[in-house]
């Protein structure tokens, strides 16, 4: 027989091979075409990317004496061990304030009285008798998202969810245009977006378009703009679920959404206007109408020039709790009605019980040189305690339920920044974490510097455990230092306290070992036991930091930080340690004021200026 007439045989073997090289092939394919898109997808939308640690020539990343830095690779968060933060307290146990003496009220000359609605009369206690206890920040509200300002009573989280992050790159979804009123445009200072998931019958009587009433949840992004406008839409597709609601004065703050579930908003107007008019408002998100519910114009407060409302209240059963820069801080009884099923609800305020302070060097104006009564951070609470800095740069501690004033701590300045709280099952206690400002010069410094202080204070008692301080440029007007809630991380970071500044002297040496100072920011993490400085990021000129950090975990606890800066930058960075460069980093065009907030792995924020916009963000 022929060689040209015997039958081949193909063997399965070789078909094995043929099978596996073509599997391969299209992988390969895949792979490259997932890397260049992801490289080029911001080039067709509105944000760029930029190379390296937003080399704009402006990052430089530093470690302390503990830390060596590391160039970072993509297995540095699977190196990094999860470390135990200290265990929460028991639920069983009774913990009471017991002030030491240095910080007893009168030591700052510090008192305070209780007053109801607009009467003269003045109390020494709450005339209102009430019980109420908020339990754990984690056990804030039962709706899936952020309701309030860093998430919950405790402050502790602009995050909900768990990220998945294999790429470790930061691509645009969607964005969305913001309006301007007068000069405030886009979303100021805190600015933080919510993000809440609807169900049920409550979706159902929701008043958003129809075509979002025939899913089964729908989950919608909710930012209220300084161009006096509250804006809503679908977290993924970025389209509108609902017409814009119009208030028409500017909102500076972040909202607060009821935590049990009720579809009633609650925003502050973050400055005077229109004829020196100052309000806080509820809004039906049934029926998309808003109401006033407090006037900051009050006669009975210690602030006459100021009364706007930038802080984020706090809701416990049904008592709204919210602070002024008026120096007021409004304790009202809602007696809110709701029935999911007919989507009717209503609020009926009761009595305005207001809580206001005095203290030694404060001016009733906002007088330069002196301290400020008025509240501009948000209120953070522990069971039966409340914990609030002011602009006077003092902390102070009240009793929720008797309002009387427990405790005041300096803090070295005005404090802006909310206080973040952390428990401490081996203490047996809670850590306050207080970042503040500063706008006058420090005898001790050269002309034109000042410093900002970071501390770390004992919840029950007042007590420092430590502190810590940036040089802070003060030349003219100029004020620097932090107004960014810290972060206490989890995870891979469950010993790091990260912080955020602006207006620093950031120092830079040269090649012979000159050392030059220039205006600036830094993101810093300091270890939470000792305070000493674990690694910093600095950046020199506008690309500075009023937004707070924002920290997405992965289910196995590793940490990435997103930064947000004011020349317009957003950046990811593997949180344990940065190393040279950030991960990934993206210009948005616009300053960012506003504090970013992550839904799984989605990120949420607005930027300020002629073009604002409101972005979502995927972390990949």
């Amino acid at each position: 027989m022929s060689r040209r007439d015997r039958t081949r045989t193909i063997r399965p073997r070789f078909l094995l091979f043929i099978a596996s090289v073509f599997i391969l092939l299209i992988s390969i394919t895949l792979l490259i075409i997932a890397i260049v898109y992801g490289s080029s997808f911001c080039s067709a939308t509105s944000c760029s990317r930029v190379p390296d640690s937003l080399s704009l020539g402006s990052t430089v990343i530093e470690t302390g004496e503990e830390t060596e830095a590391q160039p970072v690779t993509k297995t540095d968060q699977e190196q990094a061990s999860v470390i135990l933060a200290p265990p929460e307290l028991s639920e069983d146990e009774v913990y009471n304030v017991k002030a030491i003496d240095s910080t007893l009220p009168g030591v700052l000359g510090f008192t305070y009285d209780i007053r109801r609605n607009n009467r003269e009369e003045t109390y020494n206690s709450n005339p209102a008798e009430t019980n109420y206890l908020f339990g754990k920040g984690s056990k804030y509200t039962a709706v899936k998202g952020i309701t309030t300002f860093a998430g919950n009573n405790y402050r502790n989280s602009f995050a909900y969810g768990k990220a998945v992050v294999s790429m470790q790159t930061l691509t645009e979804k969607w964005s969305n245009g913001i309006g301007a009123i007068e000069s405030f445009s886009g979303a100021q200072w805190t600015g933080q977006p919510l993000v809440v998931t609807w169900e049920g019958a409550t979706l159902k009587t929701l008043g958003v378009l129809d075509n979002f009433k025939k899913a089964d949840t729908l989950t919608e992004v909710i930012l209220c703009a300084a161009d006096g406008k509250i804006y809503f839409y679908e977290f993924e597709s970025g389209l509108k679920t609902r017409e814009p609601i119009t208030l028409g004065i500017p909102m500076f703050g972040t909202p607060t959404l009821d935590p049990r579930g009720i579809p009633m908003l609650y925003i502050g107007q973050g400055t005077v206007y229109e004829k020196n008019k100052s309000a806080c408002y509820y809004v039906n998100l049934v029926s998309n109408t808003f109401q006033q519910i407090v006037s900051g114009k009050d006669h009975t407060a210690r602030r006459e020039d100021w009364s706007a409302f930038d802080s984020s209240p706090l809701i416990v059963e049904d008592m709204l709790i919210w602070p002024s820069e008026n120096g007021l801080i409004y304790f009202i009884q809602l007696n809110t009605k709701y029935d999911p099923d007919t989507g009717a609800l209503s609020v009926s305020p009761g009595d305005r019980i207001k809580y206001r302070y005095a203290g030694s060097g404060y001016s009733t104006s906002s007088a330069v040189g002196k301290r400020w009564y008025g509240y501009e951070a948000s209120i953070t609470a522990f069971r039966n305690y409340l914990f609030i800095a002011d602009n006077g740069g003092r902390l102070q501690c009240i009793d929720l339920n008797t309002l009387r004033l427990q405790y005041v701590v300096d803090l070295g300045g005005d404090t802006d920044a909310t206080i973040v709280l952390e428990e401490d099952g081996d203490s047996g206690t809670i850590w306050l974490y207080s970042c503040s400002q500063v706008d006058s010069q420090d005898e001790s410094l050269p002309n034109g510097y000042g410093y900002c202080y970071t501390k770390k204070i004992n919840g029950l008692t007042g007590q420092v455990a430590w502190e810590r301080k940036q040089l802070v440029i003060t030349i003219g007007n100029i004020k620097g230092g932090s107004k960014a809630t810290p972060h206490i991380g989890q995870g891979t970071i469950g010993d790091l306290l990260i912080c955020s500044y602006y207006g620093l002297a950031v120092d830079a040496q040269d090649e012979e070992g000159n050392v030059t100072y220039s205006y600036g920011g830094k993101v810093v993490a300091y270890d939470r036991k000792t305070g000493e400085t674990r690694w910093e990021i600095k950046q020199f000129g506008e690309a500075d930091y009023v937004s707070s950090p924002l920290v997405v975990y992965t289910e196995r606890g590793d940490a990435y930080l997103v930064m947000c800066d004011r020349a317009g930058a957003i950046r990811l960075y593997n949180a344990v340690n940065p190393g040279e460069n950030s991960l990934y980093a993206l210009s948005l065009g616009d300053s960012i004021s506003a504090t970013p907030v992550a839904y799984n792995n989605y990120v949420f924020v607005a930027s300020t200026g002629t073009a604002a916009r409101l972005y979502c963000l995927r972390i990949q």
